[in-house]
């Protein structure tokens, strides 16, 4: 099931100002996408123009809810437990690839130091 929620944000292409921006969320996985003329489409302009920048992949868990809280401050549920507070601005660049590896839970560090033993 996808979960979908409208707010203003900064992404980390369009930094420059709040966007409007829809985050979709599905799986383990939450895409943003940024409406980048409102202007011009509220003055009747042009037709609204969409772009796909920025996602994020919850590590080895599925979201469960997704709102805006603020500008730019996501609010997730996942594992129907966990409650996580995201900045849209930290997402990964660009569109989701289902190709794209996300960090490996066993091969993190524990700590700072390179030489510190893995989880």
């Amino acid at each position: 099931m996808a979960y979908l929620d409208w707010g203003l944000a900064l992404s980390p292409a369009f930094r420059d100002q709040p966007y409007q921006v829809l985050a979709i969320a599905w799986g383990r996985t939450i895409q943003l996408a940024v409406i980048t003329n409102l202007k011009q489409y509220q003055a009747g302009l042009e037709e609204p123009n969409l772009e796909f920048d920025g996602f994020y992949i919850c590590e080895g868990f599925s979201i469960d809810q997704c709102y805006f809280l603020s500008e730019s401050l996501l609010f997730i549920i996942v594992n129907k437990k966990d409650v996580r507070i995201l900045y849209t601005q930290n997402f990964t660049p660009g569109m989701f690839d289902p190709s794209f590896k996300a960090l490996d839970l066993i091969e993190r560090k524990v700590g700072a130091n390179p030489q510190d033993p893995k989880e």
